[in-house]
């Protein structure tokens, strides 16, 4: 009976880690990625963040914080943040952007706390 226990809970235990459950924890403490995994852009690491901006989940706002550091490596981060949140959610990295790190830096415009703000719609599938 304790050997049936063993092998159907060493069933589920496989069974959760070969559909890919793990994959989709981000590593480090509450969500933070790792030190290692930080992405430098122009030299400065950016606070970028990607959120879905409607119930369609393709629309999407990047805030970029700290962005008047370097308002060209910012528009980059942005960038680079929207496109993983394309791929992880759509798997391809086709963005329409609204607002997008295309324009000038002279037409963008920081909130008060020199945050960049982008908008796009993801748009592959």
């Amino acid at each position: 009976m304790m050997l049936i226990r063993y092998l159907l809970l060493g069933s589920i235990i496989f069974s959760l880690t070969a559909c890919g459950i793990g994959d989709r924890l981000r590593p480090g403490a509450y969500g933070k990625p790792l030190r290692s995994e930080r992405v430098a852009f122009d030299g400065i690491y950016f606070r970028a963040r990607a959120r879905h901006a409607s119930e369609d989940r393709r629309d999407f706002t990047v805030t970029v914080r700290r962005a008047d550091r370097n308002i060209a490596a910012a528009l980059e981060a942005g960038n680079f943040e929207a496109v993983k949140y394309c791929l992880g959610l759509f798997g391809g990295s086709d963005i329409l952007w609204s607002d997008g790190p295309e324009q000038d830096a002279d037409a963008l415009s920081l909130t008060d706390s020199n945050n960049l703000m982008l908008t796009g719609r993801c748009t592959s599938r």
